[in-house]
């Protein structure tokens, strides 16, 4: 059977889908069904090695050839992702406490936004923001969310007390220092 191939962009829309699908899949599967499995089930791995499967459009029947560069872009793409979150996973376990705040322990500081995809789920996280003094380098609060002035965020292994009342939290020069020798 001769199948259309769809455009970049249907094709990069149809591998996000899918991607996702098989992410919520095989989260279900390890949830459920992981003694089933003779091998530990990495949800990232296993939805890309589905992704790579596919050549057609999996969501229809008489589904569209996809594009292979970006597929292959979409790939290389995603393996990165994977192999960051696996490196940050590796550098800071939760019982690993790069310092701590109001006695809860840090275990990750990222001049830069996390995105929601690559947060865990059993960690807590903070936005920083930098002063309007024009000193960019360093932060001066932490707040649950920050838009303007962002400065990076940080990942605890249980909520911050005071974030749970107060809209943020003033940094001494401690913590300061401790989030700058401490950004990935």
């Amino acid at each position: 059977m001769k199948y259309k191939v769809l455009t970049a962009n249907e094709t990069r829309i149809v591998l996000e889908e899918f991607y996702e699908s098989c992410i919520r899949f095989w989260k279900r599967e390890k949830e459920c069904n992981s003694e089933n499995y003779d091998f530990e089930i990495n949800v990232e791995k296993q939805a890309l090695k589905d992704v790579k499967g596919i050549s057609t459009n999996p969501f229809s029947p008489n589904g569209g050839k996809l594009d292979t560069s970006i597929k292959t872009l979409f790939l290389m793409e995603k393996s990165k992702e994977i192999e960051r979150l696996n490196e940050m996973d590796s550098k800071h376990k939760v019982s690993d406490s790069l310092f701590q705040i109001e006695n809860v322990n840090v275990v990750y500081v990222r001049e830069g936004r996390i995105p929601a995809n690559q947060r865990y789920e059993n960690l807590f996280y903070y936005d920083m923001r930098h002063g309007d003094d024009g000193n960019f380098a360093e932060p001066c609060t932490l707040e649950k969310t920050v838009f303007v002035n962002f400065f990076g965020t940080l990942a605890t292994d249980k909520p911050i007390p005071s974030l749970e009342t107060e809209e943020l939290i003033e940094l001494d020069q401690t913590l300061i220092d401790s989030i700058i020798e401490n950004r990935d």
